[in-house]
């Protein structure tokens, strides 16, 4: 016979039992047989729940939560042998810059499409308009990295770039933060990772194409990464003065907890 795993703590045990006890002399005074029934039957669950320290119901969502754990682990691996055979056929640099350029074409289209989302999710009016401009201007990179591949017969979305989807499934986390000063600041700080992401992606492409020989390609793609990099460095600013200092709750840099003034030492 396989031996139970205690999953219940003390705590639980005793507010189990409390809560059992409870429902159980609620259930003497109903006059419904159903009603009466279900409070019994209740109740002696969770006498039961906090006597064998063993919740049935919890058992099954952690083997549901480890199934689905096991099941995306089998997925990931697959993709990434899948990938693997593609990354075969990468025989000159020419290649690989192509291969370069779908990935961040798919990290591209996979920010716009976030930025989307995000803009009932943030607080700050400043923040919101700054990613809401920056979410066209990724539109419009999208559309140019998907014409360089489209003159060399190849389709833009060829390849999904895993690292980026891994950075935003975080991003699209801590956009459940409930406190809206807090989120704020857990959204500006997940973005910048996405951003310095793609900013050594651009750096790398843009290195390629010239020694490719592709001036112009080069010239742009840089482009992108100064462009990122401004972007970065105005997200840092609004950290520092804005967004950080109300996660923390203050009202300015320069003032302490509830507004309080503090003295600047010179």
């Amino acid at each position: 016979m396989m031996r139970q795993t205690r999953n219940v703590g003390p705590l639980e045990r005793w507010i189990s039992v409390l809560t059992g006890v409870a429902l159980i002399r609620a259930s003497l005074g109903r006059r419904a047989p159903v009603a009466r029934l279900a409070a019994a039957g209740a109740g002696l669950f969770f006498v039961a729940r906090g006597a064998s320290s063993f919740c049935v119901v919890k058992s099954v969502l952690q083997r549901r939560s480890f199934l689905g754990e096991r099941l995306n682990d089998r997925w990931s691996r697959a993709r990434a042998q899948l990938s693997a055979r593609r990354s075969a056929g990468i025989d000159t640099l020419e290649r690989l810059y192509l291969a370069e350029l779908q990935e961040l074409h798919s990290a591209e289209t996979q920010l716009c499409s976030l930025l989307a989302d995000l803009s009932a999710k943030l607080q700050d009016a400043t923040l919101a308009r700054q990613l809401g401009g920056y979410a066209t201007e990724v539109g419009s990179r999208c559309a140019d990295l998907a014409r360089v591949l489209r003159d060399r017969g190849l389709r833009a979305r060829e390849h999904t770039d895993q690292a980026m989807r891994a950075l935003l499934l975080e991003t699209r986390k801590v956009a459940h933060v409930p406190l809206p000063n807090l989120r704020d600041a857990a959204l500006l700080s997940s973005l910048q990772r996405a951003l310095h992401f793609k900013i050594a992606g651009y750096g790398t492409v843009a290195a390629y194409a010239s020694q490719l020989g592709r001036t112009e390609e080069a010239a742009q793609l840089a482009q992108y990464a100064g462009r990122d990099k401004q972007l970065d460095a105005k997200l840092t600013e609004m950290a520092a003065t804005l967004v950080n200092p109300r996660a923390y709750g203050r009202t300015h840099p320069a003032e302490g907890w509830n507004g309080e003034r503090r003295t600047r030492m010179v």
